[in-house]
């Protein structure tokens, strides 16, 4: 078996194991296992089935000691205090203010940690294994409503190959080059010596992971030189923002927030140029099968994939009539808001035990 950060204590992936497992380490219910080198990302686990289980020889082992209520911890409080900050600034940071590259059980046992009783300890789990299932149960719910979203777009464009889609108008599309009705441009490659603390926000993908266009991560240049150089650049309200290579699908719109900033290399901004494309349909279709299939099969690039003008003007853009157009954006759009209220209150619930964790595990003192 080995440890991921994400999915725990998981089988080994097939040719990996040793042919000689006699000394591999045992690991029983409710112990933990670490790899010493990436301690630090989280490659910690505890195990939670019945049956014993291998682990490679690199990894540390080690088991709770519950035995009496006198200096006693749970392996539930410990299996939560682990994923909180307290425990993060341990395992990242060295006593002299350096980074630790490597973890063992020594440096590991150092940790001094004042503990409340047993059945405290056991009340501190619970509560937060409580809010880990709520946290769980919404972002199932979360999942859910993207997905519906992304059945919904099946039947709202037409398929491939086909000329109408399985939901709404059924005739009156038109397959349209994309350059005939929308405008689009890459931002400009600007170098790091011209970013600055303050002035006109430079737009990064950072600003592009929700519906809106924000200005969080943002770099700052120079006014004048914005002037002389990327006034052209500047984002206006109603554009759509959308990465060429790290996030296929998603699109973000220029509220006011935004509007007047620069945009970097990596983003293309699109707006409709034709009375026959409404911007609100621009946007769904932006985030369509369709779309994606086309910017996918232009993108190049050994690693990560991306795309540009040059390969947008090979494209094409599916449009019905007008009202179909409103009728499409309106449903999207309310699928979106749904689901950015679904995504508030998951965040909402993680910052909530963040804050919690912070106020019931107490604050290292003394560690190194």
């Amino acid at each position: 078996m080995g440890v991921s950060k994400v999915d725990g204590i998981v089988p080994m992936e097939e040719g990996l194991a040793a042919s000689d497992i006699s000394r591999y380490r045992v690991v029983r219910k409710n112990w933990f296992a670490y790899n010493p080198m990436r301690l630090n990302i989280g490659s910690i686990a505890r195990w939670h089935g019945n049956s014993d289980i291998l682990v490679s020889p690199d990894y540390v082992v080690f088991r709770c000691l519950e035995e009496s209520d006198q200096n006693s911890l749970s392996a539930d409080y410990l299996d939560h205090f682990r994923r909180s900050d307290q425990w993060d600034a341990f395992v990242t940071e060295a006593g002299d203010g350096g980074v630790r590259v490597r973890i063992y059980y020594d440096d590991i046992s150092q940790l001094r940690l004042s503990l409340p009783d047993i059945a405290e300890q056991q009340k501190i789990a619970d509560c937060l294994g409580s809010l880990d299932g709520l946290i769980a149960a919404e972002g199932r719910k979360l999942e859910a409503l993207r997905q519906h979203k992304q059945g919904l777009m099946q039947q709202l464009f037409p398929q491939p190959g086909e000329t109408v889609p399985l939901l709404g108008n059924q005739s009156d599309w038109e397959m349209l080059d994309l350059s005939e009705v929308a405008f689009f441009q890459e931002g400009p490659g600007i170098m790091a010596k011209d970013f600055y603390t303050e002035g006109v926000p430079l737009v990064r993908l950072s600003c592009v992971v929700g519906t809106t266009v924000t200005l969080d991560g943002c770099d700052y240049l120079n006014p004048d030189k914005v002037v002389q150089k990327w006034e052209h650049f500047r984002l206006v309200v109603g554009d759509l923002l959308i990465s060429t290579s790290a996030s296929f699908g998603r699109v973000s719109i220029v509220t006011e927030v935004a509007a007047g900033a620069v945009f970097y290399t990596g983003l293309v901004r699109f707006r409709s140029k034709s009375k026959r494309l409404s911007n609100d349909y621009l946007k769904a279709y932006l985030e369509s099968p369709d779309f994606l299939r086309q910017a996918e099969s232009h993108a190049v690039g050994g690693g990560i994939k991306h795309f540009g003008p040059t390969h947008l003007r090979q494209m094409q853009i599916q449009v019905p009539p007008l009202p179909e157009q409103r009728r499409i954006a309106d449903c999207l759009s309310c699928l979106d808001a749904c689901i950015d209220g679904q995504s508030r209150r998951l965040d909402s619930l993680k910052q909530h035990k963040k804050g919690l964790q912070q106020q019931l595990f107490p604050s290292l003192q003394g560690n190194e």
